[in-house]
């Protein structure tokens, strides 16, 4: 290593491409934003299988590193992480290694950064099996202790992580993400997009999920409160089965005329929908960070959003908020943000002010700090 050049290696080894959500929307923010910042430093980034062709950034100062194993075995890949990706590393001699998602080698034999977006695995709510949150919790619990830093997305996580997992406080740093929304405007693509999911206007967004912990059966629960005081369509991004029980429950509630639900929707498509929407409402009872709120507010949509975990730091004043466990106090906050017009005013430009605060040139140039800093004080010890 020389002061004035790094290389650095990226363990995207956890990536299964359209799959990971949040997660791969941070390794792609982070890495764009990493190589067009520092164009004299060297990446080497570690992807397996499935991302073998993955878009990075066609530049002479990245370069991937094809691991031969498959994140969708995700116990073939915890132990290859653990086992081989150490030797890969040494044979590449980064000076500092990075992992993305969670997890990464014990004993990395370099310098260690990895990246903690939050602990749900701890979260009843959170769909996750038993083995895998065992997983989880031991390896975060190791990595507190043979990690030389840990990254996470918010306070909440940061705080989360030093109290019930027991991470040195010393060793974690709060580095946020960003939104990478960009305002279309376009007319002809909206019509289009609304007719192709038979959505009318006026509407409400909310994402879809079957998972618990994204609340969408109070949401349905308070929509229908006031629904009769709304003229809007309740749409939901996502899939939700036929029969299941958010489909069954929006039966029983007199919905089934006023809740869309669009299934798959390529991320292009709910960038329009969501454009288009009156409201953007997330209900959520956990979220390590959440970025669609800031999606929305960069879409210029107001915010109704859940109190619950990071979601208050994230969305800042550019939200009216609501308990997310009471179906009435969700459904009063929707009538505001839907018909209070100096409200409406007033969450679109706190909300644009507010997403500026989060950009991934910043996120890029703290964690490179966090790269030199590991760098220098590895090469004074030699």
């Amino acid at each position: 290593m020389t002061s004035e050049r790094l290389r650095i290696g990226l363990n995207l080894l956890y990536l299964l491409p359209a799959e990971v959500g949040g997660t791969e929307t941070y390794a792609r923010g982070l890495i764009h934003a990493l190589v067009a910042t520092r164009p004299d430093d060297e990446f080497l980034v570690f992807v397996n299988a499935e991302a073998a062709a993955w878009p990075l950034p066609s530049r002479d100062n990245v370069r991937r590193i094809v691991c031969p194993v498959s994140a969708a075995n995700r116990g073939a890949r915890y132990r290859w992480e653990q086992l081989q990706l150490p030797r890969e590393v040494s044979r590449h001699a980064p000076d500092v290694l990075h992992s993305l998602g969670y997890v990464g080698p014990i004993l990395a034999g370099r310098p260690h950064v990895v990246t903690v977006h939050d602990c749900n695995f701890l979260e009843p709510d959170v769909p996750m099996g038993r083995v895998r949150r065992l997983v989880l919790r031991s390896v975060v619990g190791l990595l507190g202790t043979t990690a030389d830093r840990l990254l996470t997305d918010s306070s909440f996580s940061a705080r989360a992580l030093a109290e019930r997992v027991g991470v040195p406080r010393e060793k974690l740093l709060v580095v946020p993400l960003a939104s990478d929304f960009q305002p279309q405007r376009d007319a002809a693509a909206f019509d289009a997009c609304r007719y192709r999911y038979g959505v009318t206007e006026p509407y409400v967004v909310a994402f879809s999920s079957q998972s618990p912990h994204k609340n969408i059966d109070r949401l349905l629960t308070g929509f229908a409160e006031v629904a009769a005081q709304l003229p809007h369509q309740l749409v939901l991004l996502g899939h939700v089965p036929p029969g299941g029980e958010l489909a069954s429950q929006a039966t029983a509630l007199g919905l089934s005329d006023r809740v869309v639900s669009t299934g798959f929707v390529p991320d292009a498509d709910a960038d329009t929908l969501l454009e288009g929407a009156s409201a953007f409402v997330f209900p959520s009872l956990y979220e390590g960070f959440g970025l669609p709120v800031l999606n929305a507010q960069r879409a210029e949509v107001p915010v109704a959003c859940s109190t619950a975990a990071s979601l208050p730091e994230v969305a800042g004043d550019g939200a009216l908020y609501f308990d997310p466990r009471h179906p009435s106090a969700i459904a009063q906050v929707l009538i505001r943000c839907c018909t209070d017009e100096p409200e409406r005013r007033r969450l679109v430009a706190a909300g644009l002010r507010n997403a500026m605060r989060f950009s991934w040139t910043g996120t890029a140039d703290q964690t490179f700090a966090v790269y030199r800093q590991l760098a220098a004080r590895a090469q004074s010890r030699r």
